[in-house]
C-alpha cells in the first residue's frame, strides 16, 4: 500500500468521533477535517470511553498497517504510533479503575484507638499507641510527598495541554495558508500530533485530579486520626508505669528468646564441627594423593561456608548479650518514668538514658557497616554460583560432570550459610534499633516533663520572638488559583503568596535590577561604538533598555517564585479602576515618549521653544523631555506636551534661522542712507551668514519713528548665539547713526491746550 493511497484511509481514522469543531478547506475533501480540542461539556461516562479506546485501538491498528507496509513512511508516523499506544494505555487504566500511586490501591485502613482505664497506664499500652501516632505520621510524610508530585504534575499537564492547543491551532492557520501537497502532508501529521497530545494531557490531568482528591481525602482522615492520637497520648503520657508484672513480662519473653538463640547457637556449632571435620578430611586424602607432600590448599567454597557460619555464631553471640541487656534498658527506662516526677533526679536519669542510647547507636553503626559487608559477599557469591550453573557442560566425562556438581553444592552451602549470617545481622539490627527507641522515647517522656516547668523570661522571649518572626514570615498574603475545565472537570491550582515568598521575589528583583543595570549599560556601550550614536542618544536608549531588561527580569522572577501573572488580579473592580484613573497621565506620558521616540521629530541637542521655554533638549525619558534653557534653568517637560501643543524645533531639517532687529528713525533723517548703514553694519558683523544674505525693509511709519527692520540669517551651534549677535548689532548700528547724525527716535507728545470756554472767562477776570 502506498502513501497516496493510504493517506486517506488514516486520515478519516484520526477524527475522533468526539469533535466538536471541524476545520473545511474546499477542494480538499475529508481529508482536512481536523479535531478541535474544546473540553467536553460534561464528564464522560463509561460508555464514552469504551468508544474512545475502541477508536484508539483502531487508529493504532491502522498506523501498524501503514508502517508494514513497505511504503515511503509518512511524516511524523513513529511519532503518531507512540502517541496512539500511549492514548489506549491511558484509557485502559482509566477503564480498569488503575491506580497511579501506591496509596490510592487500596483503601485506607485505621485501626482502632486502643482503651485506657485508670492510671497509672502500662509504658507498654502507652508504647503501642505511640507506634500509631509513629505511623499516622509516617504516613502523612508519604501522602505529603506523594501529593506535591501531583501537585507538580498537574501543574506540567496544564502547561503541555497548553502548548499543544497552541500547537494545533498554529497548525491549523498554517495549513489554510499551505498551497503544495507535501506541506499540507507535513502540517496534517504536526496538527494530528498536537492533538494527540492535547487529549493525553488532558487525561493524564484528569486522572492526577482525581488522584489529588483522593489523596486530599486520605490526609483530611490521617490528620483527624492523628489529632486524636495526639490528644490521646498527651492524656495519658504522664500517667504511664512500669510495674513489677510488666519487668516479669519482659523477663520471660526475654529468657524464652535466649532459649532460642541457644538452640539455634548449638546446631550452628555442630554443623560448623562437621564443616570442619569434612575439611580436615578433604585435606587428608589429598595430601595422600600427592604421596605425603605438602597439605593442599582447603576448598575456597568451603572456606567461605565456614567463615559465614561462624560470622552467624558470632551475631548469635550479640543477640544473645543484646537480649540479656533488654531487661536492664528496661529497668532504665522505669528509672526514667519514676525520675520525672522527682526534678532532683531527671539530670541523673537523663545521662543514664543518654549514656546508653549513645553506645546502643556506636554499636548500631557498626553492626550497619558488617551488614553492607555481609550482603556485598552474598552477592558476589550469588553471581558465583550463577556462573557455575549456567556454564554449558558439553561432552565431557562423567568423573568432571560429578566433580562441576559438586563445585555446585559447596557453592549453594556457602550461599545458604551467607543468608544465614545476612540475616542474623539484619535480626541484631533491628533489636538494637527497639532498644534506641525505647531509651529514646525515655528521653522523650523526660524532655516533656522539663518542658511542663516554666523556662526562663530569656528564653520565652527569644521563643515569642522566633515564633512570631515564622509567622510573619509563613503567613499567607493572598491565593491565586488558575482552573482549567478538562472532560467535564474543573481542575484548580492554588499557589499561595506568603511574605516570605514576596520578600524572595524583592531581593531577587533587586538582584536582577543590578544584572540588568549593568547588561543595558555595556549593550549600549557597544551599540554607541558600532553604530556611532551620540552620548546624548546612547543614555536615552540605556533607559528604554533598562525599562524592557526590567520588565523581564520581573516576569522570569514571578516564574521563579512560582507566583503567575493572574496573581495581581486581585487589583480588580474598584482598585483597578482608580489605579487606571491615577495612572492614566503617567500611561499618556509613557505612549508620548515612545512616539517620540520612534519619529525622531525631536532629538537629544535640538533646540526647541515649547511655551515660551527656548533651550536645549538634554534627554529624552519615559514620562518627560528635559530641556536646558538659554538661562541655564532645566525644565521639565511631560512627554504629552510635545506632541498636543506646537513645538517650535528650531534644529529640525535646516540649522540656519532668521532673526530681526528694529530701529526707529527720526522724522526727516533721510531713511534709504539709515537703510544702507544699517545693512553695512549687518554685512560686517561675523556672526550674520553672508548668504542668505541680509536686507533692511522700511516696516511702517511709527507714531513715532520711521521703522527699520533689520533680517539677518544665523546658524544655530555658531561661535555667538542669537542673542549676542542682536546685540552686537545694535551697538554698531548705534555707533554708525551716531557717527552719520542720525538720530534713533525716542517716544515724542504734543500737547495743546484749548483756552475757549470758562476756563478763557476766569484767566480775563482774573487779569
Amino acid at each position: 500500500m502506498s502513501w497516496a493511497r493510504a493517506l486517506p484511509l488514516l486520515a478519516a481514522a484520526l477524527i475522533a468521533p468526539a469533535a466538536t469543531a471541524q476545520l473545511n478547506v474546499p477542494g480538499l475533501g475529508p481529508m482536512m477535517r481536523a479535531e478541535a480540542t474544546a473540553p467536553a461539556a460534561s464528564a464522560p461516562t463509561r460508555a464514552d470511553l469504551e468508544r474512545e479506546l475502541a477508536l484508539a485501538r483502531t487508529q493504532q491498528s491502522q498506523l501498524q498497517r501503514l508502517a508494514d507496509s513497505g511504503a515511503a513512511a509518512p511524516p511524523l508516523l513513529e511519532q503518531q504510533r507512540n502517541l496512539v499506544a500511549r492514548w489506549r494505555t491511558l484509557l485502559e487504566a482509566q477503564l480498569l479503575g488503575a491506580a497511579d500511586h501506591p496509596e490510592l490501591a487500596a483503601p485506607l485502613s485505621l485501626a482502632a484507638l486502643p482503651a485506657f482505664g485508670a492510671p497509672p497506664h502500662p509504658a507498654s499500652d502507652v508504647d503501642a499507641l505511640r507506634d500509631q501516632l509513629d505511623d499516622v505520621a509516617s504516613r502523612q510524610r508519604r501522602l505529603d510527598l506523594t501529593l506535591e508530585g501531583v501537585e507538580a504534575q498537574l501543574a506540567a499537564g496544564l502547561d503541555q495541554r497548553r502548548k499543544a492547543d497552541e500547537a494545533l491551532r498554529l497548525r491549523r492557520e498554517q495549513f489554510t495558508r499551505a498551497r503544495d501537497t507535501q506541506t499540507q502532508e507535513r502540517l496534517r501529521a504536526e496538527a494530528e500530533v498536537a492533538r494527540l497530545e492535547a487529549r493525553i494531557a488532558a487525561i493524564e490531568l484528569s486522572r492526577a485530579d482525581a488522584a489529588r482528591q483522593l489523596l486530599r481525602d486520605q490526609r483530611s482522615a490521617l490528620t483527624t486520626r492523628q489529632q486524636a492520637l495526639a490528644a490521646e497520648f498527651g492524656r495519658v503520657r504522664q500517667h504511664q508505669a512500669i510495674g513489677d508484672a510488666e519487668l516479669a513480662q519482659v523477663d520471660a519473653s526475654t529468657k524464652a528468646v535466649r532459649r532460642g538463640l541457644d538452640e539455634e547457637r548449638q546446631r550452628l556449632q555442630a554443623l560448623v564441627e562437621r564443616r570442619e571435620a569434612d575439611a580436615a578430611e578433604a585435606a587428608r586424602e589429598a595430601q595422600g594423593r600427592k604421596g605425603g607432600g605438602a597439605g593442599a590448599p582447603a576448598d575456597p567454597a568451603v572456606a567461605r561456608e565456614l567463615r559465614a557460619l561462624r560470622g552467624h555464631l558470632a551475631v548469635l553471640g550479640e543477640l544473645d548479650g543484646l537480649e540479656a541487656g533488654r531487661e536492664e534498658a528496661w529497668r532504665l527506662r522505669r528509672l526514667a518514668l519514676e525520675a520525672i516526677g522527682e526534678p532532683a533526679h531527671r539530670d541523673e536519669a537523663r545521662g543514664l538514658v543518654g549514656r546508653a542510647a549513645q553506645q546502643l547507636a556506636l554499636r548500631a553503626q557498626a553492626v550497619d557497616e558488617r551488614l553492607q559487608q555481609a550482603r556485598s559477599a552474598l552477592r558476589a557469591e550469588r553471581l558465583r554460583l550463577e556462573l557455575l550453573a549456567g556454564a554449558a557442560p558439553g561432552p565431557a566425562p562423567s568423573r568432571e560432570v560429578g566433580a562441576a556438581a559438586t563445585a555446585r553444592a559447596r557453592e549453594r552451602r556457602a550461599l545458604d550459610a551467607m543468608q544465614g549470617e545476612v540475616d542474623a545481622l539484619e535480626l541484631l539490627q533491628e533489636r538494637l534499633l527497639r532498644l534506641q527507641r525505647l531509651l529514646e522515647r525515655s528521653r522523650d517522656d523526660l524532655a516533656a516533663a522539663e518542658a511542663q516547668r516554666p523556662p526562663p523570661l530569656r528564653d520565652r522571649l527569644v521563643d515569642a520572638l522566633r515564633d512570631g518572626a515564622r509567622a510573619v514570615w509563613l503567613y499567607e498574603l493572598f491565593t491565586v488559583s488558575e482552573s482549567s475545565l478538562v472532560d467535564g472537570r474543573t481542575i484548580t491550582l492554588e499557589h499561595g503568596v506568603t511574605v516570605g515568598k514576596a520578600v524572595g521575589v524583592l531581593l531577587l528583583f533587586v538582584v536582577g535590577w543590578f544584572a540588568a543595570r549593568r547588561l543595558s549599560r555595556a549593550l549600549i556601550g557597544v551599540a554607541v561604538q558600532r553604530l556611532q550614536l551620540t552620548p546624548q542618544l546612547g543614555r536615552v536608549l540605556n533607559r528604554w533598555v533598562l525599562a524592557l531588561l526590567l520588565l523581564a527580569v520581573l516576569v522570569v522572577v514571578l516564574e521563579l517564585a512560582h507566583i503567575p501573572l493572574t496573581a495581581f488580579a486581585f487589583l480588580g473592580g474598584a482598585l483597578a479602576i482608580g489605579v487606571g484613573f491615577g495612572t492614566q497621565n503617567i500611561i499618556k506620558n509613557l505612549i508620548s515618549g515612545v512616539i517620540i521616540l520612534f519619529e525622531r521629530k525631536i532629538r537629544v541637542g535640538d533646540i526647541v521653544t515649547i511655551d515660551n521655554i527656548s533651550g536645549t533638549v538634554t534627554s529624552v525619558d519615559l514620562r518627560a523631555t528635559t530641556l536646558l534653557g538659554f538661562d541655564g534653568i532645566e525644565a521639565i517637560v511631560p512627554n504629552s506636551q510635545l506632541l498636543e501643543n506646537r513645538v517650535g524645533n528650531w534644529s529640525h531639517g535646516n540649522p540656519v534661522v532668521r532673526r530681526a532687529i528694529d530701529v526707529g528713525l527720526r522724522y526727516g533723517d533721510d531713511a534709504r542712507a539709515a537703510a544702507a548703514l544699517v545693512l553695512a553694519c549687518a554685512q560686517a558683523d561675523p556672526g550674520v551668514l553672508p548668504d542668505p544674505a541680509p536686507e533692511v525693509l522700511f516696516a511702517d511709519f511709527g507714531a513715532d519713528a520711521q521703522v527699520l527692520r533689520l533680517q539677518y540669517w544665523i546658524r544655530l551651534g555658531g561661535p555667538r548665539v542669537g542673542p549676542q549677535v542682536d546685540s552686537d548689532l545694535r551697538h554698531a548700528i548705534t555707533a554708525a547713526f551716531a557717527e552719520r547724525g542720525f538720530v534713533i527716535a525716542f517716544p515724542q507728545r504734543d500737547v495743546h491746550v484749548d483756552v475757549a470756554g470758562p476756563l478763557a472767562v476766569r484767566l480775563q477776570g482774573a487779569s
